[in-house]
């Protein structure tokens, strides 16, 4: 009946077919545009110029996970209306609303996207973290057991924002082969090297050797020693680390072993002075 109409051949195929089915048109609708951090649409000089990866290899390259990047790209110029800013892909689905959607353009913020990707790190079990960061760990010390690694991102977990990042603390995999400069003009003191030979000897007699134990052992001997909390921490932490930062300087301890600690202190106490 309507091939006959001779308005038809104008009329889009699709449009044909909704009114052939009975149905609406579909009504189309996108996020607003993604701006550059200092304003301005985001193109591909500025997203440069700001640091921004712009295709979807670099971003896997730089090793954002994929369920960080989904959710930092659907909260670029929408919300669910509340102050929540962590959604799985379903949740976010769930969620979405073509009314929530703002009218002004959203600007890329890769703080955002980095603070999204070190919670996405945080929830996974500690063996996916340390598979992620094998490459980049083994490229930085060697081959290390799958057990050890996976305890080293449990011990790290909270301190990175990438897997890579665990190739960042190669003293968790084996001893320092120098200590920090500016660490050592801060925090090794005229005393130090004693108090680590005597911290040494005391965690070399305990029976347990534990996070707690580590602890009490060097509280007690600063107080037997009349000095100060910190004049035997920081210098412990570089001793065993060679840097002046980390994750808990006991939990450390206590990674590494009884036997370990105690020879990285006397080390550092001999070629530190």
């Amino acid at each position: 009946v309507i091939r006959g109409e001779e308005w038809l051949p104008s009329v889009p195929k699709h449009l044909l077919l909704y009114a052939a089915l009975g149905l609406a048109p579909p009504q189309m609708a996108h996020l607003p545009l993604s701006l550059a951090p200092s304003g301005g649409k985001l193109s591909k000089r500025n997203a440069d110029r700001a640091g921004i990866p712009v295709s979807v290899r670099d971003y896997r390259a730089l090793g954002y996970e994929p369920e960080a990047l989904v959710n930092f790209l659907g909260l670029l110029g929408w919300n669910d209306g509340t102050d929540r800013e962590r959604f799985t892909l379903a949740e976010m689905a769930d969620a979405f609303s073509v009314e929530r959607i703002h009218k002004a353009g959203a600007k890329f913020d890769l703080d955002k996207l980095n603070w999204l990707n070190a919670q996405t790190l945080r929830d996974l079990p500690a063996a996916a973290i340390a598979e992620r960061a094998r490459p980049a760990v083994e490229a930085a010390v060697g081959p290390v057991d799958a057990a050890r690694l996976a305890e080293a991102a449990d011990l790290l977990r909270a301190r990175i924002v990438f897997a890579r990042d665990l190739a960042d603390s190669p003293y968790l995999f084996a001893e320092p082969e120098a200590y920090d400069e500016a660490g050592v003009k801060k925090r090794w003191k005229d005393d130090s090297a004693r108090l680590m030979a005597l911290y040494a000897d005391r965690l070399d007699a305990l029976d347990a050797f534990s996070v707690e134990t580590a602890e009490a052992s060097l509280r007690e001997m600063a107080e037997a020693e009349g000095v100060g909390f910190g004049q035997v921490v920081h210098p412990a932490r570089l001793a065993v680390t060679g840097v002046t930062v980390g994750a808990g300087l006991f939990e450390t301890l206590q990674f590494l072993g009884r036997e370990a600690t105690v020879r990285r202190l006397r080390r550092a106490a001999d070629v530190l002075g």
